[in-house]
């Protein structure tokens, strides 16, 4: 929130900015000076996911957390989610389930109001953009009695798009149109405080149609750009806003277009886009999304707590206290496939059901002096092994297949962790599991 963004201004040598971004990059660290020593992605979600529990435990008199529910984005693949739930238990949590975000918000959007009438199935479309990930997902929604449905159609989006994009833009904008600073005098405690000023404009122009001014006032000099900022007072106008947004607006609208298409569907076949996260209250936005649909996108007013509200709600359903019965259908929003070469060959599709396993892929392959090979598992919609995310790995004994020839079969568990069979024919399996 605010307050960190503020300790990161003050201090970014000893921050970690949009942590969710790095989630899944093998390489990604990050050197904190404070503690001398570098956290990979998984160590700064393990230390927030203690925060947390400490700040419950001390709001509960210090009585033990029995289990939670933790919502990520539809886009984040098996690597990422395990990532996310092996830093919730380090923290000391005990995970009952994961749900996507999408998913969650719809939970909270009221479809369990009396108002949902018996018989009543319809198409909706989930908008969620927040500070660093965009997804879209269409499900179809039924009630039947007090049974609920939520079966997912399609999903789309981008892992690394949101409102620190706009932020970002806001700054380079000052920094570079408005200020004209030299590279050479740059530095990241003074382009922090821009960062933090930046997300106050968008906040302000969501709902204003200008902000009274753009400032840093930590220096009295105009002409300097040093560790303590620079005093800058510049009204900034809607429009102008709007105009710089254009290129971020053109990748939602791609994005837009690639979900409904992916989905057999036209526009006109959504009956409610529902707005998830904070950026969603843009209404350059807003009025993009009235244009494609040809009808108003509908939003509480609380767009930022829908998932959390429905993760709540969720683990009431898992532990039997809403007196409902709720059937999610999820499906695999990334094809999942094996490394051939330089490509990516998709194995299970894209929109499979969680718990469903593709054919058989039958592979030559060769081991090592101890008889052991390694099948790379990918995720991605691309051809192009370069543009998918390695999920893991199958350690094969290729001793127990007769000339090397491996039968693979790839699915996916309930929680959408990606497991493997392997055959020597349709109806002899040698060894199965999830992968490592």
């Amino acid at each position: 929130g605010d307050a960190a963004l503020k300790q990161y201004n003050d201090d970014p040598d000893n921050g970690v900015y949009a942590i969710k971004r790095h989630i899944g990059e093998e390489a990604w660290s990050c050197k904190i000076p404070h503690l001398g020593k570098s956290l990979t992605s998984e160590e700064v979600v393990r230390d927030i996911f203690h925060c947390i529990k400490e700040k419950l435990m001390s709001q509960n008199a210090g009585n033990h957390i029995d289990g939670v529910v933790i919502s990520v984005p539809y886009a984040f693949q098996s690597r990422e989610r395990n990532i996310i739930k092996n830093a919730a238990e380090k923290a000391g949590f005990h995970v009952r389930g994961l749900i996507e975000e999408p998913v969650a918000a719809a939970l909270s959007f009221g479809i369990f109001d009396s108002s949902v009438e018996i018989g009543m199935k319809e198409k909706v479309l989930i908008f969620d953009l927040g500070g660093g990930t965009f997804d879209i997902t269409i499900f179809e929604f039924e009630r039947e009695q007090e049974n609920f449905k939520i079966e997912v159609l399609n999903t789309d989006g981008e892992k690394a798009l949101g409102g620190n994009d706009v932020d970002e833009l806001l700054k380079k904008y000052f920094v570079n149109d408005i200020l004209k600073v030299p590279v050479e005098e740059r530095n990241p405690k003074a382009e922090s405080k821009f960062l933090r000023q930046a997300r106050r404009s968008k906040e302000e122009l969501s709902y204003e149609d200008e902000t009274d001014v753009f400032e840093v006032y930590d220096t009295a000099s105009k002409s300097t750009y040093d560790n303590n900022g620079i005093e800058l007072d510049y009204p900034l106008k809607r429009k102008e806003f709007e105009d710089l947004l254009d290129p971020f607006l053109s990748k939602i609208r791609n994005c837009l277009e690639d979900a409904i298409y992916d989905a057999d569907l036209e526009p006109a076949d959504i009956d409610k886009i529902v707005l998830v996260g904070g950026s969603s209250n843009i209404p350059a936005i807003q009025r993009d999304l009235k244009k494609f649909f040809g009808k108003e996108p509908l939003s509480t007013g609380r767009s930022d707590e829908l998932v959390g509200r429905g993760a709540g709600i969720y683990c009431g359903v898992l532990l039997g206290q809403l007196g409902i019965k709720l059937k999610i259908v999820p499906k695999t929003s990334y094809a999942i496939g094996i490394r051939e070469g330089t490509k990516f060959k998709k194995v299970l599709p894209k929109n499979s059901k969680y718990e469903q396993f593709s054919e058989i892929e039958y592979c030559t392959i060769e081991g090592n002096k101890n008889h052991e090979a390694e099948v790379e598992i990918y995720q991605g919609n691309s051809s192009d092994i370069t543009k998918c995310c390695k999920a893991g790995k199958i350690i094969i004994d290729i001793s127990a297949f007769p000339k090397n020839r491996v039968g693979i079969c790839l699915g996916t568990d309930q929680s959408g962790n990606i497991c493997y069979r392997l055959h020597i024919n349709e109806h002899e399996v040698v060894a199965q599991g999830k992968i490592i």
